[in-house]
């Protein structure tokens, strides 16, 4: 897998903070996807952390 780039920025809402999520634009979100799951997005970061990732708003 080739590697991303993000960029970190504040959260379009302060209760967001607390969702020990972090938070993509939906277009990047399938980057992240594990395969064989539905709605579970994951990133390594550096080979030691691994974040949960999720989109912050409801797709209607």
């Amino acid at each position: 897998m080739a590697p991303t780039s993000l960029i970190v920025t504040n959260t379009p809402s302060q209760d967001l903070a607390l969702t020990n999520l972090a938070f993509c634009s939906s277009s990047d979100l399938q980057n992240f996807a594990v395969a064989g799951s539905h709605n579970t997005f994951l990133a390594l970061v550096g080979d030691t952390f691994v974040f949960s990732l999720a989109y912050p708003f409801r797709i209607c």
